[in-house]
């Protein structure tokens, strides 16, 4: 037995009637293994499926499909891990094997893990047997890795129930709808379930209709408005990303014709909507998510339209009734079972975590990328060097890191700079920022602080240059506005510099400083008024703003314009 590795969807795809073989013959196989679900998943970055198969045949016995992850520590670098494919989303996940061959298979996916480069295997919700779970965790030595039970977040609802989502529940479906409600439900439950039912589809004010072709696109959206409007106050993170794994991953269900999508109406109001999966290969109904008005209690949406849906599967000749994770005792009114499905976690203590996985190097340079833009330069070379150990002959690692050296002795320079001017080094401080913009003539820092240092040293000219450039670099740097607005009050360029001011002012709108300055450039242009306002609007928001105060006062008091610059505010060093 071999194991052989796809990564590439377009040696995927022709493994469909494989792997719809391995499927129907493996007891153990959920939906979210089936080809329509995993298909559809992988169309996207960062996987590979271990595919095992007999040295010479063409026909694979088992798929294992698994997700590619990178991670940043910042103190370690960058490192690979891997989690099972449909983590965070599918309600199961796992492997799929022809059942003769799983013993041999089992040991090999084990021994294949192991060879591959990472620091820790997220085994999330993964539904197999405990047979088969002894064969794939006890092939991971105690001494090279930690096993670890995944601890599930702690889940009380509104009524005060403690929820183990260890804990999956299903229903055992009989084949005739009223033997479900006599042997499955008591007696209350019994008779709301049929009032209820009666109610909805007799009474004309009620109606559930299945999304079919023409609506499913406009039933996934009231879905999703729904799903929003329920959760999104709660934690808008996970209710965005559900929805936007919702979106790319239903349409194409109901494509496939395994999409299963009642809504409830009053009228033509929603009032709720239930997904689910029809899976005629294990004979199952697997319920994934109900979105609902939250003010709506009778009929009660979700009541409604789990009855409706039990009813249906059990017409249509389906077996069980999957309700997923989670004790929530609404679940046991319907006679459901209970089964474990634990996740666990294995981190390595070899040396191969240390090493990132070949397929993650792209995301790694992509985050490089981003690190250079956000300035941590340190980071960034560190996971080009990374990139470079697992793949010594990626040039765009090398160039990347070509590119980061040279930018960090670019900064280098600048600390020493910035240093000597701290330590009114001045002449020092202006030949080495000088030397910075000679690498780079577009750093930010390097131009306004020589602009500063030139302002300091009454060269208004050099400052207005150096400033300007400063300020087309970043146009939100507000203190590089009211800098050159000094620099062109030196040159009597009076309108120039109230248009600086009034830049600054307008990119950070409780800039005191700039008003002040804003209100000693209109005295100098003769507008007392506006002068005044805009000492009054620098006072409002700080009162005790002396020098706003000071220049307020002047105002009685006729000055010469250059003796205007004495109670201004020029942004220097901290």
């Amino acid at each position: 037995m071999q194991i052989d590795m796809v990564d590439k969807f377009e040696a995927l795809e022709p493994l469909r009637e494989n792997w719809d073989r391995i499927y129907d013959s493996d007891p153990e196989a959920n939906f979210f293994l089936s080809w329509p679900w995993m298909s559809n998943w992988l169309r996207r970055p960062n996987w590979v499926i271990l595919a095992a198969r007999s040295p010479g045949s063409n026909e694979y016995v088992a798929f294992f499909p698994l997700q590619l992850v990178t991670g940043l520590d910042e103190q370690a670098g960058f490192y690979s891990s891997i989690r099972m494919a449909g983590s965070y989303f599918a309600t199961y996940t796992g492997f799929i094997c022809v059942p003769e061959f799983e013993e041999q298979v089992v040991s090999l996916f084990a021994d294949r893990l192991q060879a591959l480069n990472w620091t820790t295997l997220h085994c999330d919700d993964i539904s197999i047997s405990a047979r088969r779970r002894q064969m794939l965790l006890g092939s991971f030595s105690d001494n090279d890795f930690v096993k670890e039970k995944i601890e599930r977040r702690r889940h009380t609802t509104r009524t005060g129930e403690n929820i183990n989502h260890d804990i999956y529940m299903y229903v055992d479906l009989p084949a005739d709808w009223d033997e479900f409600l006599d042997g499955n439900l008591g007696s209350k439950t019994r008779r709301d379930v049929r009032h209820f039912l009666r109610q909805v589809e007799n009474s004309g004010e009620y109606r559930i209709s299945l999304a079919d072709f023409e609506t499913i696109q406009s039933d996934l959206e009231v879905f999703c408005q729904l799903w929003l409007a329920q959760w999104e106050v709660k934690s808008r993170v996970y209710a965005q990303g559900v929805i936007t794994n919702c979106r790319h991953m239903l349409l194409e269900c109901h494509k496939a014709g395994v999409l299963f999508a009642p809504v409830l109406w009053k009228g033509d109001t929603p009032l709720g909507v239930h997904i689910a999966f029809i899976d005629r290969s294990k004979g199952s109904l697997v319920c994934f998510l109900v979105s609902r008005n939250l003010a709506i209690r009778k009929p009660p949406p979700g009541l409604v339209l789990h009855a409706y849906s039990i009813r249906w599967a059990i017409q249509n000749g389906l077996r069980t009734y999957d309700l997923g994770t989670g004790d929530f005792s609404y679940k046991y009114s319907f006679g459901s079972k209970e089964r474990l499905v634990e996740g666990v976690r294995i981190d390595s203590t070899n040396s191969r975590g240390n090493r990132l996985d070949r397929r993650s190097l792209p995301s790694v340079i992509s985050s490089v990328r981003k690190l250079r833009q956000e300035g941590k330069f340190q980071l960034a070379e560190r996971g080009c060097r990374q990139v470079l150990e697992t793949e010594p002959s990626n040039l765009e690692a090398r160039r990347l890191l070509d590119e980061l050296v040279a930018a960090r002795r670019i900064e280098e320079q600048f600390a020493r700079a910035l240093q000597c001017h701290r330590s009114k080094q001045f002449l020092d401080a202006q030949r080495i920022y000088l030397q910075v913009l000679a690498a780079n003539p577009r750093h930010y820092d390097a131009n306004y602080l020589l602009g500063v240092l030139c302002l300091q040293a009454g060269r208004y000219q050099a400052a207005d240059t150096y400033l300007a450039r400063a300020t087309e670099i970043n146009p939100k740097a507000a203190t590089a506005y009211n800098n050159r607005g000094h620099a062109l009050r030196g040159l009597k360029r009076y309108d120039e510099a109230l248009a600086c001011y009034e830049k600054a002012i307008g990119v950070k709108p409780d800039f005191v400083q700039a008003m002040n300055n804003r209100g000693v450039t209109l005295r100098a242009l003769g507008r007392i008024d506006e002068a005044l306002a805009s000492f009054d609007e620098a006072l409002t928001l700080k009162p005790d703003f002396a020098k706003a105060l000071s220049n307020r006062n002047q105002l009685r008091v006729p000055l010469p314009r250059d003796r205007l610059s004495i109670a201004d505010d020029v942004d220097t060093l901290e």
